[in-house]
């Protein structure tokens, strides 16, 4: 599949539209609106997805950010000096928020994946 933003130019030598080239056949004049239309909401619902992924792999990156540094912390055994003492508890501040912030992307996610598929049901 070739960048999106080469789309126009590809369509342009090959001269057919862009819902011509994404649709891999020529459209009638006739039936030119209705395919544009379905090419719309296809192209919406590719977005959708992605943005979905995208939202789990930062969730995903958010947890193994925490556990990282929660391994770390476990490890690391503090001195007596303040700085030794802040470092340890920054580390696990951090921890902590990490795992908050990757919980929640991936339990929306799952929480709109269990939705859809129950609508999906009752139809």
């Amino acid at each position: 599949m070739p960048d999106s933003s080469l789309f126009e130019e590809i369509s342009k030598v090959l001269e057919v539209s862009v819902n011509e080239l994404l649709k891999g056949e020529y459209i009638e004049q006739e039936n030119e609106k209705v395919e544009n239309n379905k090419n719309t909401i296809l192209l919406l619902n590719e977005i959708q997805k992605l943005k979905r992924n995208e939202s789990l792999v930062g969730g995903l990156c958010s947890l193994l950010i925490s556990f990282i540094t929660v391994i770390y912390s476990a490890i690391y055994k503090p001195g007596i000096k303040t700085y030794e003492q802040f470092f340890a508890g920054f580390i696990k501040a951090i921890s902590a928020g990490c795992l908050v912030i990757g919980i929640l992307p991936i339990f929306n996610a799952w929480v709109k994946y269990s939705i859809r598929n129950s609508n999906k049901d009752k139809r």
